[in-house]
């Protein structure tokens, strides 16, 4: 089986080409390019979805209910898993930390088996909060693979010059929200509302142009909540 594309979260100074390479192989939809299996799903909200996203998408949408729910819908989270598939954070089954969707289903089932949602369900969110990822690693890996062109805007005051390293750093000034994250965090000048905004850019092929400025720091992700 041939293995997903790495080059986007390595730490050369190859950005440029790797972010070309991205976006190139992301509107051919993913398929036999350079390397990534033929079985990705070129449609992940759809029918074809991996069993690992379908099986991840079904628990955390059952077990994390409003007011803990961290994806607004279904399909925000099978866009959002297929990305992290995309970028080699699979996992192994039974994954209890680490930045993998094994670990976030992990999560998810046990929010459902112990009841301890507040506990469980933010950890099973696109940023894993501190166990099975964090929101910056994520958020920057979204952004790198959802919105190149907020990505790869070299001006520094809405982009990131296409530097995972200049993403991270932006993204750690940012405010963390007290509570975890969850998907009524949509405003204010936070990661949790960038997180939410970047997550909601998955949701299907339109979404990007709404929600990809709001992830890069654009109203309402540039005040107070409110």
């Amino acid at each position: 089986m041939k293995q997903p594309i790495r080059c986007f979260f390595s730490q050369t100074n190859s950005w440029g080409a790797c972010a070309l390479f991205a976006s190139v192989a992301l509107d051919l939809g993913c398929a036999k390019i350079a390397g990534i299996d033929s079985d990705v799903p070129v449609n992940p909200n759809g029918a074809n979805g991996s069993a690992l996203c379908n099986e991840y998408c079904d628990t955390v949408m059952t077990n994390c209910p409003d007011p803990l729910y961290v994806y607004a819908s279904r399909d925000m989270c099978m866009g959002v898993c297929h990305k992290l598939e995309i970028a080699g954070k699979v996992g192994n089954t039974g994954d209890q930390s680490g930045n993998t969707i094994n670990c976030r289903l992990y999560q998810a089932l046990q929010a459902g088996k112990t009841g301890e949602k507040t506990t469980y369900c933010p950890v099973s969110g696109p940023g894993g909060n501190n166990i099975c990822g964090s929101n910056c690693e994520d958020y920057c890996t979204l952004m790198q693979l959802t919105c190149p062109d907020q990505f790869n805007n070299p001006d520094l005051t809405s982009g990131f010059n296409g530097s995972l390293s200049i993403c991270l750093t932006k993204c750690g000034n940012l405010p963390v929200l007290d509570g975890g994250f969850n998907a009524d965090l949509q405003a204010g000048n936070n990661i949790d509302c960038r997180l939410y905004h970047v997550s909601a850019a998955n949701a299907d092929p339109t979404a990007p142009a709404t929600h990809c400025p709001h992830a890069a720091g654009a109203s309402p992700c540039d005040g107070p909540p409110p």
